[in-house]
C-alpha cells in the first residue's frame, strides 16, 4: 500500500472497528482529523467514540472522507474486502500500521501524549478538577486523552471538547502495566488514591504523576477495602506525587510513608457575571454536596433547628443542594428539612442551574471535617460568596476568620450557631467579606494560576 505523502492533519479519516486492537494502538491517531468511527455491531451504533460518531458502515461511507483507518489487523482481510464491496477505492483503506505518514505534515505529532486517569466520571470535586485539568493541557498542545472504569455525565462535557475519553472496566483492578493500550503514552497522571492498584506495576520509560485528593478517612476502597495496604506495593519512586492541599498532601504522606508531596491546588474557571438575582429578604445559606454524614449534615441540621428556636426564622433560608442518597442519615435528614418551613431540599442542579444558584447564595456552609480543598467554597469564593468552613480543612489555608470568610471548630454546631446568628446580625459586612473572598479566588484558584502551577510540577512538558 502506498500511502500519499501529502496526507496531513487536513485529511478526513474514519477509523473501521473499534475493539481491543483500536485501544491498544491509539497512539496512532494523535492529531489526525478522525470525523467518525464505524463498526459491525448494531448495538454500538448511533453512540459516541472519543468524542466522535460511532456509525454503521452504511452510515459512514455517506461522510466526506478521505480515508479509512483499519483498527484490526486480524480481520484486515475482510473488513478490507467489505468496503471494497461497498465501494471504496482501494487507494483510501489503509492499516492500523500504515498510519505514520498521515503524521508527516501534522504540526500536533510532536507533542506530548498525555493519558489522565479517572477514579469515575460522576460530576463531582475531584473529577470535575481533572477535567479542568485536561481542558487547560489540551490547550497548551498535549494529546489528552482521558481513561475511567465507568461512564457518567462528565464524559459528555468531553466530548463537547474534543478530548478522548477511554472506558475500560479493568482499570478497577489491573495494574498499568497489564494495559496494554496505555503504551501509547508517554505521560501519565493518576487521579485520586483510590486508584493506588494501577501503580503496583508500571511500563518503564513513562513520566508517572498522582495526584491526590482525599482525607485520610477516604483511604479505603468502594468495597471497603484498606488502600493503605496497597500503598506498600505502589512504585513511589518512580511517581511524582502531588496534592491538592496540605492536608491531603500531609495525609498521603502518613499512609504511604513519602517523604515528599508537592501541594498543586486546582484551578476553576471564572463564570461570575456580577449578577444577584435575589427572591427574598431571608439570607440564604446553603451546604453543596451529598447528604451524607462526612459532608457535616449532621451540624448542619442540628444548627438550623437551633437557629429557628432563637427565633430567626424569618430572616434565614437554609439550602440542601446535592444528591439525595439512599441511606437512614439522608432519609432522616431530607425529613427533617421537609418539617422545617424555611429549609428546601434542592437535590442535584446541572451546572447553568447551580451558577444560578450562586448568584442567590448569601453564604455556603461546609461543615465537613473531612474536605481536603472543597470546590464548592472556590466556587462561592469567585461567586463573592463567603464560606463557613471547618478549622482544619484545606481551605483553612486559605480563609482567616472573619476577613475572608468564617472558621469553626469540627463538629460543633453551636460555633456554627454563632457564626450565622453574627453574620445575621452584621448583614452589611457581607459585600465586603465577599469582596475579600473573591480576591482569594483570584490569587490562588482561577485558571491562570492552575496553569502556572501545572507547567512548574509537569517538568517542561508543555511550553
Amino acid at each position: 500500500m502506498c500511502i500519499n505523502n501529502n496526507i496531513g492533519y487536513n485529511y478526513r479519516i474514519i477509523v473501521f472497528g473499534t475493539g481491543k486492537a483500536l485501544l491498544n494502538n491509539v497512539k496512532s491517531f494523535f492529531g489526525l482529523d478522525i470525523i467518525a468511527y464505524i463498526d459491525n455491531d448494531p448495538s454500538k451504533h448511533g453512540s459516541q467514540l472519543f468524542g466522535k460518531p460511532l456509525l454503521s458502515v452504511d452510515e459512514g461511507l455517506q461522510l466526506n472522507y478521505d480515508y479509512i483507518i483499519i483498527s484490526s489487523s486480524k480481520y484486515y482481510s475482510e473488513m478490507r474486502e467489505q468496503l471494497i464491496a461497498n465501494g471504496v477505492e482501494k487507494k483510501k483503506i489503509i492499516s492500523i500500521f500504515e498510519t505514520d505518514n498521515l503524521h508527516r505534515n501534522n504540526r500536533k505529532s510532536s507533542a506530548f501524549n498525555m493519558l489522565l486517569v479517572s477514579y469515575d466520571l460522576s460530576y463531582t470535586g475531584a473529577q470535575i478538577v481533572l477535567y479542568y485539568m485536561a481542558c487547560l493541557l489540551r490547550d497548551k498542545g498535549l494529546n489528552v486523552v482521558v481513561a475511567s472504569s465507568k461512564t457518567g455525565t462528565l464524559s459528555v462535557e468531553y466530548e463537547k471538547k474534543g478530548i478522548p475519553v477511554i472506558v475500560d472496566s479493568e482499570l478497577q483492578f489491573l495494574t498499568i502495566a497489564s494495559l496494554g493500550w496505555v503504551k501509547s503514552f508517554d505521560v501519565v497522571l493518576v487521579n485520586t488514591v483510590r486508584l493506588a492498584h494501577l501503580f503496583e506495576e508500571v511500563i518503564s520509560g513513562k513520566k508517572y504523576y498522582w495526584w491526590i485528593h482525599e482525607p485520610e478517612r477516604l483511604y479505603v476502597d468502594e468495597l471497603g477495602r484498606s488502600i493503605e495496604n496497597r500503598l506498600d506495593n505502589a512504585l513511589l519512586d518512580d511517581i511524582k506525587v502531588m496534592a491538592v492541599s496540605s492536608v491531603a498532601a500531609s495525609c498521603f504522606k502518613g499512609m504511604a510513608s513519602k517523604s515528599y508531596v508537592e501541594v498543586v491546588p486546582y484551578g476553576l474557571p471564572d463564570f461570575y457575571k456580577g449578577e444577584r438575582h435575589k427572591v427574598s429578604s431571608k439570607l440564604v445559606f446553603a451546604i453543596i454536596g451529598g447528604i451524607a454524614k462526612e459532608k457535616g449534615y449532621d451540624v448542619f441540621i442540628d444548627a438550623v433547628e437551633k437557629i429557628n428556636a432563637l427565633g430567626y426564622e424569618e430572616r434565614v433560608e437554609f439550602w440542601s443542594i446535592g444528591e439525595t442518597l439512599d441511606s437512614a442519615f439522608s432519609r432522616a435528614v431530607q425529613e427533617q428539612m421537609i418539617r422545617t418551613p424555611n429549609a428546601h431540599v434542592k437535590g442535584i442542579l446541572d451546572r447553568e442551574e447551580m451558577r444560578k444558584a450562586y448568584s442567590m447564595i448569601d453564604v455556603v456552609i461546609c461543615s465537613s471535617s473531612a474536605e481536603s480543598l472543597s470546590t464548592v467554597v472556590a466556587e462561592g469564593m469567585m461567586n463573592h460568596i463567603p464560606s463557613i468552613i471547618v478549622d482544619g480543612t484545606g481551605m483553612s489555608d486559605y480563609i482567616n476568620d472573619g476577613d475572608n470568610g468564617f472558621i469553626i471548630p469540627p463538629l460543633d454546631s453551636d460555633a456554627l450557631v454563632k457564626k450565622i446568628v453574627w453574620i445575621i446580625s452584621n448583614e452589611d459586612k457581607l459585600p465586603v467579606i465577599g469582596k475579600r473572598a473573591r480576591k482569594t479566588y483570584e490569587v490562588n484558584f482561577t485558571m491562570e494560576a492552575f496553569g502556572d502551577r501545572l507547567e512548574k510540577v509537569l517538568n517542561g512538558l508543555y511550553e
